[in-house]
């Protein structure tokens, strides 16, 4: 168990010995929108990458992860074995850790040194395009696929009732039993409806862009970073130049053709840029066993 301290008080623990602990998502990039601005639907979100203890590589335990919530933070953990799995395929999650600035980074250890020393090794253009595509494909279909009209007056009937009840909004088990299916039922269509992902503020933005602007940030970021990672080989985490682009994007300052025009056109560039891209055609799997290895014998040997 290890117990990080953040600047407001809030104690987080993680489950396992930590190898990185940073911040992710919008803090990582820059373009953080706080939720005092009428626009702001971004959380604090961390990422941990820990290592369990032996028994959970040589005895009959297993652990790949744990998210959960502190307070107001998002928290996400890895193993390292999965992480490094993930990192193998190109996750853009992954792979931005690894260029995450050190002063977004709140735990490092000798490992965690080690594998932004290595991480080169990580990377292969196949990997990489066929992994950020893939995501940006999936932000692009969530942009404009947010929810199914067919059940939208049937959850605000459902929810007029938990209102009328005076149960609307409360935990499971603060809800009086007999009340609880009703509940469980409105929960349940909320989740088909927005998709688990939206929260109420969120979707009076859809609403009011006929978009989800926060989808859309994230589709032309990743995008934009690919682009980036084949003509350098390094990725841009934070996004000194242009978080304001990506700022305004989630704030509903594009429209949405222009959104989809610049997408397409980062799509192309991509697929223009991959056969002059410096990276490797794929990572270096040998290597990577072989120091991976290595380095989690070290690890504990050193206990």
């Amino acid at each position: 168990m290890y117990t990080l301290g953040m600047h407001d008080g809030t104690q987080i623990e993680f489950p396992h010995d930590p190898v990185i602990i940073c911040y992710r998502g919008s803090h990582a990039h820059g373009t953080y929108v706080p939720p005092e601005d009428e626009t702001g639907v971004d959380d604090v979100d961390l990422f941990g990458i820990c290592i369990p203890t032996l028994d959970y590589y040589f005895g009959t335990k297993s652990w790949e992860g744990k998210d959960f919530w502190v307070q107001n933070y998002d928290v996400v953990t890895y193993s390292f074995s999965k992480f490094i799995n993930l990192l193998l395929k190109g996750n853009p999650n992954c792979v931005g850790i690894l260029w995450t600035r050190p002063q977004d980074m709140f735990h490092v250890s000798r490992l965690g040194k080690r594998l932004v020393e290595y991480r080169h090794m990580f990377l292969g253009k196949d990997t990489v395009v066929k992994a950020f595509k893939g995501y940006a494909a999936g932000q692009m279909h969530k942009m404009t696929h947010f929810y199914d009209e067919s059940y939208y007056a049937e959850l605000n009937e459902m929810a007029e009732k938990l209102r009328e009840l005076g149960i609307y909004g409360m935990e499971h088990n603060e809800v009086p039993l007999e009340h609880r299916e009703l509940l469980a039922a409105h929960n349940k269509l909320k989740k088909k409806l927005y998709q688990g992902y939206m929260s109420e503020k969120r979707r009076a933005l859809v609403d009011k862009f006929g978009y989800d602007t926060k989808n859309a940030s994230h589709l032309l970021r990743l995008l934009v970073m690919c682009v980036e990672l084949l003509e350098t080989g390094e990725i841009q985490v934070y996004r000194q130049h242009d978080a304001q682009t990506f700022i305004d994007i989630k704030k509903g300052k594009w429209e949405l053709d222009a959104v989809s025009q610049w997408a397409e056109e980062l799509f192309a560039e991509i697929r223009d840029k991959y056969d002059s891209s410096p990276l490797p055609e794929h990572p270096m799997y040998d290597r990577v066993n072989g120091l991976v290895t290595e380095w989690l014998k070290d690890h504990y040997l050193r206990g």
